[in-house]
């Protein structure tokens, strides 16, 4: 009883500690003058992934008037990012000069939300707060009202009407503050081939040559159940059907899982398959990178699906638990109507339409292009330019 009481009221400390750090921020940020070129950016669980990154290095690669500033918040994580991108501006969070940094920027970006920036995530009116999402609602439904929409929030990116329209009602937000844009991470099919991207991953990974499936569900509670809920399974036929069509089959895992870390890997090696391998974030941090080279992705109801649509990736569904999930998280929209692709509940039907879409890639390229319209306005790799070209309107570098 004790120790009970002892956790609450550790917990509660915490918080009024953060809330107090977050009030001083605030102050500290009204008064301090802004630097109009300046934009920060950060992640949380110590990433550089997603749209946050894309938007970054676009930046850096392409427009000489902006300053793109990395956030990070160990020197473990800087180290981490200066090897995948040695050009990058770094500098730590919880130091004077980061402090000073996110003070005087006038623009912070955000992939997840501005507790990206915890503890300091309650900017003042004087700053734009871009919030560019990690993915396209089209599940969980009864999660919204969402938090991680704020007033602070001044530029909500949209990659679509219909999501422009969802994101402002359900989150009880103006309009006015959520524009259309396309996701930056995105891009990269637009913008690199197939070859090139994948003679990135060459020293990562093996047998790219082989055809790829990329099996990645939406994060539920028991992370192991979550990859094949099969009462017929026999990974050793699984095992023999992937070498015999040429497929490896990874195995993603949601970003909430990464504290299951031992669990995760002792259930990799009880598989003891050499063609279904692990794709953890310890792996690689932006399955966004990755998906160019998928030829099949298998799920249930991950946001990765709306970024496959785009770029007509077949997709199987594995829906064993739609009832529980439709009645625990719902649906935006009617799963049956936007999931274009087979659903299936075994492993001989999944074997079996592995085979049909090996044989036949192009069976559901016309549906999905008419669900494509529900998700994308744009297909032109220009999303992180639209991005730029929004935040430059609203506060003109002139006399910067």
């Amino acid at each position: 009883m004790f120790k009970r009481l002892y956790s609450i009221v550790k917990k509660e400390i915490r918080n009024i500690y953060y809330i107090f750090i977050s009030i001083i921020f605030y102050i500290l940020d009204t008064f301090t003058i802004k630097k109009k070129n300046i934009i920060v950016f950060a992640q949380k669980n110590n990433l550089y992934s997603d749209n946050s990154r894309a938007f970054f290095e676009y930046i850096n690669d392409n427009n000489s008037d902006f300053k793109a500033i990395w956030l990070v918040h160990n020197k473990e994580t800087l180290k981490k990012i200066r090897r995948k991108n040695i050009s990058a501006e770094l500098i730590l969070l919880f130091s004077l000069k980061g402090l000073k940094t996110l003070l005087i920027a006038k623009t912070v970006v955000t992939s997840n939300s501005l507790h990206d920036f915890f503890p300091y995530f309650k900017p003042s009116i004087h700053k734009e707060a871009v919030q560019l999402w990690h993915g396209i609602k089209w599940s969980k439904k009864f999660e919204y009202p969402n938090n991680n929409f704020t007033d602070q929030l001044t530029i909500i990116c949209a990659s679509s009407d219909a999501h422009k329209e969802m994101i402002y009602k359900q989150n009880l937000l103006s309009p006015d503050k959520v524009f259309i844009t396309g996701l930056p991470r995105n891009d990269i099919f637009f913008n690199q081939t197939k070859k090139d991207i994948k003679n990135k991953f060459f020293h990562n990974f093996k047998n790219l040559d082989k055809k790829i499936i990329l099996y990645a569900p939406t994060h539920k509670e028991d992370l192991i159940s979550s990859f094949f809920p099969f009462s017929d399974l026999k990974i050793n036929e699984i095992e023999k059907f992937l070498i015999k069509n040429n497929f490896n089959l990874y195995l993603r895992p949601h970003i909430n899982d990464t504290n299951k870390n031992t669990l995760w890997r002792n259930y990799i090696d009880s598989l003891k398959s050499k063609n279904i391998l692990s794709l953890s974030f310890n792996e690689l941090e932006d399955i966004n990178s990755f998906l160019p080279m998928v030829d099949i992705l298998i799920t249930d109801y991950s946001t990765i699906y709306t970024d496959a649509i785009l770029f007509e990736i077949p997709t199987i569904f594995i829906p064993y638990d739609y009832l529980d999930y439709k009645k625990k998280r719902g649906f935006v929209y009617d799963f049956n109507k936007v999931a274009v692709g087979p659903k299936v509940s075994n492993q001989k039907q999944l074997l079996s339409e592995i085979n049909n879409i090996n044989n036949n890639r192009l069976q559901y390229v016309d549906k999905q292009n008419k669900i494509k319209k529900l998700f994308h306005n744009f297909q032109d790799g220009n999303s992180s330019k639209r991005v730029l070209d929004i935040l430059n309107s609203k506060i003109s570098l002139k006399n910067v």
